[in-house]
């Protein structure tokens, strides 16, 4: 194998994996995320074919995040990083089968069928959360992998319309999908067989799951479920501050783009920056956000907002491996990271639509400035509470 000194040694906590299974394991959970980036023009399509109704598409988005959590957790809760070619190839033909069966679907067909395609799709995230939870910096692979993603949902989301879906409306785009979950099934065979124990600190109980460890993923379902239910009403919000759907298109796309480029600032800036300080630059901005929406702003300054809450959106998502870590040095919880990210982005668009109405969308600012704030205040305490436990471990070399 390829010598892996190009990517680095002091980068991996117990091994050095070479720069290709470095990729392989990237690639392999971005191509398990594409359908997420996907999900308003498939679905949309769906609607548009008769062959889903309009409520049933929000069933069907949130269902595949749900379910791919659930796959996650069930993943990272029970198995081993051993035999990682059987259990990502197993779940990789699963995808394709899902995917594949998806040509022609309508109705209930469709939301059962997108909810075994999450099951296999948290199974594949799992691979990569396990490299990532070995790293010494998680939270700079972690926008390493985030970016990758958003850059291939990005381009198969600008080239779908235009291409296979020109022609074959949503079928065009789950057959696309369907050779994406293709490759990744061949990414696979590029894999280690298995993973090495991770070098933690043995004091450390790591036979289940401790309650400040509980707190920290219940912190990061918070926080993504702030993310993604203020960006699923982002068109609402820019209907009631008069932007066109032109403009409207601009702003989404204008999220999007910075999302990918704040995570790419946290992938070079990991080493020198920790959760907490990106936790005390977020909150604030994010509440800004929250009110420039809530006033109903000018045009101009709604895209710029948008764009605003879509860098700090996409720069702080790798941190919460780090808080999660912080307060979980065996890594256990890490694991599980991916999976409440799903399952945050599945229950936020969702709390929000108790709050809504079919003109006025103010109550969902309400609604996510709770989960904003009630998940800074968790990671606040555990933090501050880390620090203390660290101080009265080694009083000679205090260090927060």
């Amino acid at each position: 194998m390829t010598n892996s000194k190009n990517i680095g040694a002091r980068d991996w906590l117990g091994f050095t994996p070479t720069p290709l299974q470095v990729t392989a394991f990237v690639a392999v959970g971005a191509i398990a995320l594409l359908f997420a980036g996907l999900q308003p023009i498939l679905l949309g399509a769906l609607v548009e074919e008769h062959r889903l109704t309009a409520s049933a598409l929000g069933e069907a988005a949130a269902i595949e995040f749900f379910t791919l959590g659930i796959g996650v957790g069930i993943a990272g809760a029970f198995s081993t990083p051993t035999h990682l070619r059987l259990k990502g190839g197993l779940a990789a033909c699963l995808l394709i089968a899902a995917n594949l069966l998806a040509l022609q679907e309508r109705g209930l067909a469709i939301l059962f069928d997108r909810a075994v395609a999450g099951l296999a799709e948290g199974v594949i995230v799992w691979l990569t959360a396990s490299l990532i939870s070995r790293a010494a910096m998680p939270a700079r692979w972690a926008g390493i992998f985030l970016v990758s993603q958003g850059l291939a949902q990005f381009a198969l989301a600008a080239l779908l319309p235009m291409t296979v879906m020109k022609h074959w409306g949503a079928d065009g785009g789950f057959s696309v999908l369907a050779v994406a979950s293709l490759l990744a099934l061949s990414l696979m065979f590029a894999l280690p067989n298995s993973l090495p124990a991770m070098e933690v600190d043995h004091r450390h109980d790591s036979r289940g799951y401790s309650t400040a460890s509980i707190w920290s993923l219940i912190s990061v379902f918070l926080i993504f479920a702030f993310f993604i239910g203020l960006f699923a009403y982002f068109e609402q919000f820019a209907a009631q501050s008069h932007l066109s759907a032109e403009q409207s298109g601009v702003a989404v796309s204008l999220a999007v783009g910075l999302s990918i480029l704040g995570s790419g600032a946290a992938a070079v800036l990991a080493r020198r920056v920790a959760y907490f300080s990106t936790a005390l630059i977020c909150l604030p901005i994010n509440l800004v956000v929250l009110g420039v929406f809530a006033s109903h702003p000018s045009v101009g300054v709604f895209i710029g907002v948008a764009a605003l809450f879509g860098f700090f959106w996409g720069f702080f998502m790798p941190f919460q491996v780090s808080l999660v870590i912080e307060v979980d040095p065996t890594r256990k919880s890490s694991l599980l990271v991916p999976g409440i990210q799903g399952v945050g982005a599945a229950a936020g668009p969702l709390l929000c639509s108790f709050f809504v109405t079919e003109t006025d969308a103010s109550g969902a600012l309400a609604a996510m400035a709770a989960c904003l704030l009630l998940s800074f205040v968790i990671g606040a305490a555990l933090h501050f509470g880390f620090a203390r436990r660290s101080a009265a471990a080694a009083p000679q070399h205090r260090s927060v």
